[in-house]
């Protein structure tokens, strides 16, 4: 059963409380927005099954290193899930985007 994982980090609750301030332009809430979305999709995924490999750098060939291979499958819902989307989709290699009517029928 997931648990709930509160964020409490003192630069994304500065970052909240401009995105919350009347004062704040649009674009600065929509950049704020997908900053906050960005950490929180970092938190999200922390336990995400990786593969062990190796990659090749400028300074040392056969680097330890981790892949993702997992498909994910995101579902933004209302137009805060759609805000947060394009920021989640960058962080997230493999990925799916599905749009849901939840409003509507309560399922994806």
């Amino acid at each position: 059963m997931p648990s709930l994982h509160v964020i409490n980090h003192p630069i994304v609750a500065d970052k909240v409380r401009r995105l919350r301030d009347v004062a704040t332009s649009n674009a600065d809430f929509l950049r704020l927005a997908g900053e906050i979305s960005r950490f929180v999709a970092y938190e999200a995924f922390r336990d995400t099954p990786v593969t062990v490999t190796s990659v090749d750098t400028p300074v040392l060939k056969g680097a330890p290193a981790v892949r993702i291979d997992t498909e994910y499958l995101i579902v933004p819902i209302l137009r805060a899930g759609l805000g947060m989307s394009p920021a989640v989709q960058e962080v997230l290699p493999h990925h799916r985007v599905c749009l849901s009517d939840f409003a509507e029928t309560k399922r994806p």
